[in-house]
Formats: C-alpha cells, structure tokens, sequence
C-alpha cells in the first residue's frame, strides 16, 4: 500500500537500428492513395480506415456533463515513468523494422506493476513530445497508442489517437506538437479475467505513417519528453 513511486527508463535496444538503411522506403507504411488513415479502435483491436467521410454537425448545442464519474476511492498509490532515453528524443527513422500499429515501438513500457489491495480502477495519463519533418513528396505521421493489460495478456487500448500531423515541403520543415492521452479503466473488465489483477503491465506505444512513396525523405519522426503516470 505505501511502496514508493518508481521510475522506469523504457529500454530501446530491441527497436533502434544503429543506422537509416538505404532501403528505408520499403519498410514503412505507405498509406492508400496518399492519404492518412482514420484510426478505428474497440478495447481490443484497431483498424485503419482509408475511407474518411465527414461527420454531420450535432444538432443544437450540446452542454457538457457536469456530474463526475465516481468510480474507486481516493488515489492509494501513483507511479511515473519517463521515456526511453529521457529527455533525448528516439527517432523512428531509424528504427527496422519500422513500428507498426501491431507492433508499435514501446516508447514508455512498465511490467508487472502491483495494483494495491482495494483498487478497483486505474486512471493513466501520457504525454509526449512530437519532431516531425519529411519533404515534399507526402505526409509524415505519428500515432500514440496509451495501453494497460493484465501482466503478460492481451492489451487494452485506452487512448490512441495521432500525436501530430504534417504536410511535406521542400526544403523540409522541423516541427513539434505535444500530444496526451488519458483514460480510466475498470481493472476487473480488462481482457483474460473477470476480478481486478494484481499486476498489470502499462505502455505508450508510437508508430509512424508516411503516405506516398519514396519515404526516404523523411528527415525528422522523434519522440521526446515522455511521460506516463498511473493512479490506483
């Protein structure tokens, strides 16, 4: 119940390539027709969706809820953890094979995290920093993907969404964006089990999308300045 917060450094060994390979251009995302995907997740599982179609505007005006959701005790227990490398940016470039959206690069990553005897729900809140520039030949993404799950399970998307979005140009452009996802979980309801675990595993995963070919004008995807924090 009173253990100390702890800091966990991600490790990026398994993901960094030392060098940007020549044939960088075949192994990146390449989007249909040129275009940015809308991203479509349920608690388990995400599609890409390359067939985006406007939304109607809502109908009068919508007033926000005031009503809090109540759903556990006072926070018993907080943990935080920074990025891989903090506060040094980690390029996605030069990762190979590049991060995908099943196999996002683990930029934040704790295991086995205790959740306190009496926590019912945890709440997580991420943030990270985003340096994109490519040239003029396509658009340049980066997508967070914040996730919990039973130790060792199946991941349980809490929050994904792009972290930043730009337009080529050439010469090319180097441009930030910070991004945050947030989320409270009902721990019993994540997948694999029906009562609240005693440990869970947390990560803020990233993936590039680079849309049209050659991709090997990509001159900047970093992510730097992480941060996750979970709250029992």
């Amino acid at each position: 119940m009173n253990a100390s917060p702890i800091l966990v450094y991600a490790s990026v060994a398994l993901s960094l390539a030392a060098v940007t390979s020549p044939t960088l251009a075949q192994r990146v995302s390449i989007g249909s027709q040129g275009q940015l995907p809308e991203i479509q997740c349920t608690a388990t599982q995400c599609n890409l969706n390359y067939t985006v179609t406007q939304s109607p505007a809502p109908a009068g005006v919508l007033a926000a809820d005031p009503t809090p959701v109540v759903a556990a005790p006072p926070a018993g227990q907080r943990y935080y953890w920074h990025g891989a490398g903090y506060p040094a940016c980690q390029s996605l470039v030069t990762m190979s094979p590049q991060p995908t959206i099943s196999a996002p690069y683990d930029y934040i990553y704790a295991n086995a995290v205790p959740v306190p005897l009496g926590s019912t729900h945890a709440a997580l809140l991420a943030s990270l920093q985003v340096n994109l520039g490519r040239g003029a030949t396509g658009d340049a993404a980066t997508v967070g993907m914040l996730q919990i799950r039973r130790s060792g399970g199946t991941w349980y998307n809490v929050s994904v969404s792009y972290a930043y979005t730009i337009r080529g140009s050439s010469p090319p452009s180097s441009l930030y964006n910070r991004a945050t996802y947030d989320g409270l979980v009902d721990l019993a309801s994540l997948p694999g089990g029906s009562t609240v675990p005693d440990l869970v595993d947390v990560r803020l995963g990233v993936f590039p999308f680079y849309t049209n070919t050659p991709a090997s004008d990509v001159a900047w995807n970093s992510v730097c300045w992480g941060n996750l924090a979970v709250t029992f």
